[in-house]
């Protein structure tokens, strides 16, 4: 049996969606929330969201992507 995050309305601090021009059908939503843990417990369950088309990932920097990407590069390497 899969395990849902709830998410209670005290539990997100913010969000709003973002638009991009001329693009109809593709808004971002960008939420803050207001427990690591939540936002821990979404993250490890976005894995049972694959073949949906919703995708859920964390709103990074250019900097911190680069350096996310760059060490996860370096773990697989040394396996």
């Amino acid at each position: 049996m899969s395990r849902l995050v709830e998410i209670s309305d005290n539990g997100i601090v913010r969000y709003h969606r973002i638009d991009y021009p001329g693009d109809w059908r593709h808004k971002d939503i960008i939420v803050k929330f207001m427990y690591h843990r939540t936002k821990a417990e979404l993250m490890d369950a976005r894995k049972k969201l694959s073949g949906s088309g919703i995708y859920i990932n964390e709103d990074l920097t250019s900097l911190r992507t680069k350096l996310t990407y760059n060490y996860k590069d370096r773990c697989l390497k040394r396996q």
